[in-house]
This record gives structure tokens, C-alpha cells and sequence, in this order.
């Protein structure tokens, strides 16, 4: 039986954290959580529901992938222990990046003016960059 290639993204370090539920690349679900409810009372949780709404089981997973930072030190902790343990009990694949390693996958080899920094939805700084 050919593999959906279902991937489960979780980004704990910025804001209330997030989760995206991809298949063969593309997004199929997400989670956005409250600033104000720690990630560690709900990432669990939030994953668990995720798949649920999806009919998918945490055995289907094939690859899982982690924001590395740059954001709240205990919140990259968290996301990343939450990985590694999914990962040694699935037995699969995981990959951590950091926030700007995915900028620059979207973005490739552009030139970009500003890079936006956000913050509960809200552009919080512009930084100078330029991708060569």
C-alpha cells in the first residue's frame, strides 16, 4: 500500500504555538493556540485532537517536523521532547528547522526587503534581509 506521506508540524516556540497537519506537502489542517494557555498543558492534547479531526491515527504519521527557535526557550523545549518522543515511539522520521530555515524554504533565493516577525497574527518588527 502506497504511503499518504502525512507530515505533522509543530512550532512551540512563538506565540501560542501551532501545529499544521500536512499531506503530500500540502496543508491540510491547523491549530493555532492561545498565548495565554501554556503549550505544555495543551500541545497533547492539540495534536491528538488534530488527527482526530482528520481520521488519521499517530501511526500513519510518516514524518514529523519542529521549529528549532528562535522564540521562548521552554516552549522549543517542549515542542521539541513532544517530537522526540512521538518520533522514538513511531518510529519515524523528524525533522527540526528553525523559523528562518522556513522563510527561507518559502521564500528560496528572492530578494526580500523586510522579513516579518509575528506575534499573535501582528507584524511586532521588520528585519533587513537579503537571501543570495
Amino acid at each position: 500500500m502506497r504511503k499518504e506521506e502525512i507530515t505533522l508540524a509543530i512550532e512551540s516556540a512563538v506565540g501560542g504555538g501551532s501545529l499544521s497537519l500536512l499531506k503530500r506537502g500540502s496543508v491540510i489542517d491547523r491549530w493555532v493556540g492561545e498565548r495565554e494557555v501554556s503549550r505544555s498543558e495543551e500541545l497533547i492534547e492539540s495534536i491528538s485532537a488534530i488527527l482526530t479531526r482528520n481520521q488519521i491515527k499517530p501511526g500513519d504519521l510518516d514524518m514529523l517536523a519542529v521549529s528549532r527557535g528562535p522564540g521562548s526557550y521552554t516552549g522549543a523545549r517542549i515542542g521539541l521532547a513532544t517530537a522526540i518522543g512521538l518520533k522514538n515511539g513511531l518510529d519515524i522520521e523528524c525533522l527540526g528547522a528553525s523559523i528562518f530555515d522556513s522563510f527561507y524554504y518559502k521564500f528560496g533565493n528572492q530578494k526580500l526587503d523586510g522579513l516579518p516577525a509575528f506575534f499573535d497574527f501582528f507584524v511586532f518588527e521588520c528585519f533587513r534581509i537579503i537571501c543570495e
